[in-house]
């Protein structure tokens, strides 16, 4: 399972490129015959567990910037892996 990270800035931002996951999970499951999914959520709304959100993607022009509780978020998956 991958999760894109969703920003609340514009989509220009978080998505500026709607399918760049979809176009890699498609080259996955051609090349290697797996299948995967994704899913979009906002830091805040992910399940800190590893097993539940094995890959995170992210991508953006803007600078990243987190709030206190979606950094505590991510870290607490990060020292979970």
């Amino acid at each position: 399972m991958f999760t894109k990270i969703r920003s609340d800035k514009r989509m220009l931002d978080w998505a500026t490129r709607p399918d760049d996951l979809n176009n890699l999970l498609r080259e996955l499951k051609t090349g290697m015959d797996v299948h995967l999914a994704c899913e979009i959520k906002s830091l805040e709304e992910i399940d800190t567990d590893p097993e539940r959100n094995p890959v995170f993607f992210r991508s953006g022009h803007f600078r990243i910037r987190h709030t206190p509780t979606e950094r505590a978020r991510l870290r607490q998956y990060l020292l979970a892996t």
